[in-house]
């Protein structure tokens, strides 16, 4: 809802004659209209408080995941450096160990 729209309906809804029980007593329609009127009217004012906190949830969620991205590949590389280095150790020691036991 446009806000050019919401200042026009801001008239309707500052007018203290504008409720639907006042207006229900001179047709029950009006009042389902007025009812609907005052109902768009919050929506709109509602959904400009919560768009920008949608806007900075959306790049909040991607920001996120862009980290957990490279979270990811550093435990993969880590993971993959640690094994390489266990073998390197092990390897080191069983031939430390052949080299006493021949000798």
């Amino acid at each position: 809802m446009s806000e050019k729209l919401l200042q026009k309906i801001d008239k309707y809804m500052a007018n203290p004659e504008f409720e639907p029980e006042k207006v229900g007593k001179v047709s029950q329609a009006a009042s389902g209209l007025c009812k609907w009127v005052r109902a768009m009217h919050l929506y709109g004012n509602v959904s400009k408080t919560v768009a920008p906190k949608r806007e900075k949830l959306k790049n909040a969620m991607m920001s996120l995941e862009k980290k957990q991205k490279a979270l990811q590949k550093a435990q993969v590389h880590t993971h993959t450096r640690t094994h390489e280095h266990t073998t390197h150790v092990r390897t080191q020691t069983h031939t430390h160990a052949n080299t006493y036991t021949h000798a």
